[in-house]
């Protein structure tokens, strides 16, 4: 059955032909030379005299105006977005050309925006909400005033949905009796705004110049991909990493398989959208020799599982790893300015790790380190990642490139892959060591002192922890 009324109140000149019914919804041509009258009224008599006379509903509602430009697929994607959302009233946005208030205007970097006061040339309803308001429908004939009254009535805010742009193809102060054109005394459309308000301050108490159009809260697009790759050890933390991550990302899930054969990855499920991909990376476990290795690459599978990534902004974090909610906003704020300008590539965040046995230092206490961190980066085909462990994009090794311009950010990241048990974070470090040892004997050194460097410190974690167990 299909949930969606499109109701459009229309004329001789009207865009109506241009509405087209679809899959999503059903439309409804009230004619004004068949009907005489003005948009809500009519509206009203539609809803009282044929729908719900009929005990007949519809889950959602969008009732234009005739001069509205909007294409089927516009109008299914506001079902769609506003029922995704579970807004109760709203409106799609206007371009800036055809709409003066700037409550209704389009705002690019945005989902959408809540307000206290819209334009209702295109108004969505649940049915719900339509059954608090609709009585108000025919309280004037020119409708001015009506949003004031349902927002001081419900007190619910109007969602703009900036993913769909309308055109008001006649200026919103088309027309004699605009309230753009009249004055105080003047008759006409005016003269029923301001009586409206003389009703919503006897009925509700507010008054009109406490009422200012203002902007409550803006849902800013999520223009990130967060490639992860895990292994089979890993999902307990995979889980708390996904629900750690900002609504409406693009996740891309890639577990890592060794079999005999050389790197791929493969797409296994993924949502219409692309907005959750599930992969497998396949790698070698056999040397050119026939011999059995760990010839796992860190840098190559994340390379392989961000080739699969669609947004303009790549945030890079594991599976044992989280993000703190109240930093979403402030996550995509970011992503959407480093997307949107040419003067830095890169975002580095703070990772925050904890190693409860504490390695290096003293033996009963755990080690807290903070390191910062380039996370966050344009998606761009020549940003790669080399070393097996420990890796890094190539723009950051010392003596090869220098990164232009890194913005720096309070964003932090909790790393929990090292608050496990001893014996777990002993063969955690043998398993480190031996990977980065099996790929320089396959593949030789990509950097001396990076291998120098690491498997020293593997090595070192690992015999100090050996230590510190043979004393208990």
């Amino acid at each position: 059955m299909i949930k969606n009324l499109v109701i459009v109140v229309a004329g001789a000149n009207s865009l109506h032909n241009i509405y087209k019914d679809s899959d999503n919804y059903v439309l409804k041509v009230i004619d004004y030379r068949e009907t005489p009258g003005t948009k809500y009224p009519l509206i009203y008599n539609y809803l009282v005299n044929d729908l719900f006379a009929q005990e007949k509903q519809y889950e959602n509602y969008l009732f234009l105006d005739d001069d509205i430009m909007l294409i089927t697929e516009d109008i299914d994607k506001i079902f769609n977005e506003m029922d995704k959302g579970n807004w109760q009233v709203g409106t799609p946005s206007f371009n800036a050309q055809n709409m003066p208030h700037n409550t209704m205007q389009t705002d690019n970097n945005c989902v959408g925006h809540t307000t206290n006061a819209m334009d209702i040339c295109s108004v969505f309803m649940k049915h719900d909400y339509l059954l608090q308001v609709f009585e108000s429908f025919k309280l004037n004939k020119s409708g001015y005033g009506l949003q004031n009254y349902w927002y001081s009535k419900t007190e619910v805010e109007f969602f703009v949905l900036d993913t769909v742009q309308a055109m008001h193809t006649k200026p919103s102060n088309y027309g004699k009796d605009s309230i753009y054109n009249l004055t105080d005394g003047e008759e006409g459309a005016y003269n029923e705004y301001l009586e409206m308000w003389v009703l919503i301050e006897k009925e509700f108490g507010k008054k009109k110049e406490d009422h200012i159009a203002k902007f409550i809260k803006k849902y800013l697009k999520n223009v990130i991909s967060f490639p992860i790759i895990y292994c089979d050890s890993d999902k307990g933390n995979l889980i708390n990493c996904i629900k750690s991550l900002p609504q409406d990302s693009q996740i891309i899930i890639a577990e890592t398989i060794p079999y005999n054969g050389g790197w791929r990855i493969d797409i296994k499920d993924e949502k219409a959208d692309g907005s959750f991909i599930v992969a497998e990376i396949h790698y070698p476990m056999y040397d050119k020799n026939g011999n059995e290795k760990n010839l796992f690459n860190f840098a190559n599978a994340r390379n392989l599982v961000k080739s699969l990534a669609t947004r303009p902004v790549i945030f890079s974090i594991d599976a044992d790893e989280l993000l703190l909610n109240r930093q979403h906003e402030l996550i995509k704020q970011e992503a959407l300015e480093l997307a949107n300008q040419n003067e830095y590539n890169y975002v580095n965040i703070t990772n925050s790790s904890t190693c409860k046995y504490g390695i290096d230092k003293d033996k009963t206490q755990p080690i807290f380190e903070m390191v910062e961190q380039s996370r966050i980066f344009k998606n761009k085909p020549s940003i790669n990642w080399v070393f097996p462990n420990q890796e890094q994009i190539t723009e950051f090794i010392d003596g090869k490139h220098q990164p232009r311009n890194v913005k720096k950010s309070i964003i932090k990241i909790d790393h929990t892959g090292y608050e496990i048990d001893k014996e777990h974070l002993l063969r955690k470090f043998e398993r480190n060591f031996k990977m980065y040892l099996d790929n320089i004997s396959e593949n030789g050194y990509e950097d001396y002192e990076h291998a120098k460097h690491y498997l020293h410190r593997e090595a070192n974690n690992y015999y100090k922890l050996k230590e510190q167990m043979k004393d208990e």
